[in-house]
């Protein structure tokens, strides 16, 4: 079943809709870009062109000139909408302007680490879609998930139905795909490769 059919059985299901009072499509937009903030220091500037990012999403704009005069934001967006540059442009900003200014990070640990886990199990399908593991010895390689255990350095664990399938060329693979979807260039990574069988909870 994909979304649309999902969506659809969702709507036509009577219990479901008495819970809901107003059903809309929203149509997909073109996204919308500001320019980087006037007064922006310089090496923050740099450092994003470096990045590639020239500009801002309007969201990330608005919040960062928002932080930096003193008011408070709440930022409702998707996942990968780009909301740690909202606070961490200001921030920055701000400990380059005074190097004894300081900052407290709090998250939600939990729904963090599963927005992680999606996203990380999502390259996996996507790198394997891309580019299968090869047969060994008349055996496929099958990459069940992946999993992130520690940051310094980052550590991830790959569960696979058997370690020994797992060639160092197609483990470099996914290292690579790790380095450019998560900006790890020049990051030592760990990756552990261990056994899972398919049957098992995770």
């Amino acid at each position: 079943m994909n979304l649309d059919q999902y969506l659809d059985a969702l709507r036509g299901n009577r219990a479901f809709m008495s819970c809901v009072t107003h059903w809309e499509t929203l149509p997909a937009q073109d996204a919308r870009y500001m320019d980087l903030p006037l007064g922006l220091s310089a090496p923050i500037v740099e450092a994003l062109k470096k990045r590639g990012i020239y500009q801002l999403y309007t969201h990330q704009r608005q919040a960062v000139d928002a932080a930096l005069a003193g008011d408070n934001v709440t930022i409702v967006t998707p996942t990968a909408s780009g909301k740690t540059y909202c606070y961490n442009l200001p921030v920055l900003e701000t400990i380059l302007r005074s190097r004894s200014s300081r900052a407290l990070y709090l998250f939600p640990t939990k729904a963090l680490a599963a927005d992680q886990n999606t996203e990380l199990n999502e390259l996996i399908r996507d790198a394997v879609s891309v580019n299968p593991p090869p047969m060994h010895r008349g055996r496929q390689l099958k990459i069940l998930f992946m999993t992130q255990t520690d940051i310094c350095p980052p550590k991830f664990i790959i569960f696979v139905n058997d370690p020994e399938l797992m060639h160092f060329s197609y483990l470099r693979f996914i290292e690579n795909r790790l380095r450019e979807q998560f900006g790890f260039e020049g990051t030592p990574l760990r990756l552990i490769v261990r056994a899972r069988k398919e049957e098992e909870d995770y």
